[in-house]
């Protein structure tokens, strides 16, 4: 295609601007984003960097990735763009960003021309595979498996495998194909943990309760330890679930088992200032004197968050008062040092 002249092009370009116009997008990132071809076509005859990255949006085959359009795809691999350009920000590949969108064509596309299928993300996501896994494109993620995608590639720092992905946004379907193709239920990686993990922190009860009885029907270990959250007994108490934590104890969970940041569910629904949660797990037999490293019991948590409603219902089950603590004593001294009047008075009345 001929150049056309420096101010045919300035024109042009002003006139795109004046449409769709982004303070980190070239004209050539903005024309692909927007699925403008002809526009495409002119910023191309101007020999511009093709794989110029833009911030958020990637590289240009990044931007036609996302909006779905094959023709700007292909022109841009044409004419030289990085099938596996690194995004700079979001996106890990064209591939990521297309899986992630679900734009099939575009994946398929990508595919034949070489792009890595399992290469890694950006921190928040995973592989391509993941990518299509967390926002449900079943599809996409039935076409990577059948392209060789490994189907328990861990993710990066946060959401771990494909499996976890669906697990976390509820993707039902997606769950259960990559549980049918071999999914490894019992991985722990990213700050979830286990799929399981992930699955109980679904803040829609009755898909959760759906979700984690599918995990378990294919064998996920109800009191399998990993991530932040210590086990799914303490992910649903954080997320406050209360159907799925009466499940998951009615399926064999331990009651006083932790780990992660808390030592114990209960001492998790302490810190978590959730009482409905502390009654139910007393009510199934969790140990109200239990004693841990850092606040020690669950008195000692409740008196450390100075939350009197918390204290009152450990004391109504029949809480030890005079259990120590490494750094603070027992209840009765921390909650005089931080001069925690009504909790002293609450304490007063049980042991006069």
């Amino acid at each position: 295609m001929p150049r056309r002249s420096d101010c045919e092009y300035l024109n042009l370009i002003q006139q795109f601007l004046n449409i769709y116009s982004s303070s980190d997008l070239s004209v050539l990132h903005a024309a692909s984003l927007r699925g403008d071809v002809s526009i495409v076509k002119e910023a191309l005859s101007q020999e511009p960097d093709i794989n110029e990255n833009g911030g958020k949006h990637g590289t240009p085959l990044h931007a036609a990735a996302l909006n779905g359009n094959v023709d700007i795809a292909r022109l841009l691999i044409d004419n030289g763009a990085d099938v596996d350009a690194p995004g700079k920000e979001y996106y890990g590949t064209p591939l990521h960003a297309a899986a992630l969108n679900g734009n099939i064509d575009i994946v398929r596309l990508l595919l034949d021309e070489g792009a890595v299928i399992d290469a890694p993300g950006t921190k928040r996501y995973g592989t391509p595979l993941f990518e299509a896994a967390f926002n449900g494109n079943i599809n996409i993620v039935r076409l990577l498996i059948d392209k060789g995608a490994d189907i328990n590639a861990p993710g990066e720092e946060y959401y771990g495998t494909a499996l976890h992905g669906a697990a976390l946004n509820g993707h039902e379907s997606t769950l259960e194909l990559l549980l049918d193709e071999g999914a490894d239920v019992y991985i722990d990686c990213g700050m979830f943990g286990t799929p399981l993990q992930a699955a109980v922190l679904l803040n829609r009860e009755e898909l959760a309760l759906r979700l984690v009885t599918l995990l378990l029907d294919n064998g996920a270990d109800i009191n399998g330890q990993g991530g932040d959250t210590g086990n799914a007994l303490q992910a649903a108490v954080i997320q406050g679930n209360g159907g799925v934590v009466e499940m998951l104890l009615k399926s064999g969970a331990n009651v006083n088992r932790g780990g992660g940041e808390y030592e114990s569910p209960l001492l998790t629904a302490v810190t978590c200032r959730d009482k409905t949660m502390m009654k139910l797990l007393l009510n199934n037999g969790a140990d109200i004197n239990m004693q841990f490293e850092g606040r020690n019991t669950a008195l000692m948590a409740a008196v450390w968050n100075n939350d009197e409603e918390a204290v009152a219902v450990l004391l109504r089950n029949g809480v030890n008062l005079s259990l120590q603590g490494d750094d603070f004593g027992n209840a009765w001294q921390l909650a005089s040092s931080r001069r925690y009047m009504k909790i002293l008075e609450l304490l007063e009345k049980a042991d006069p």
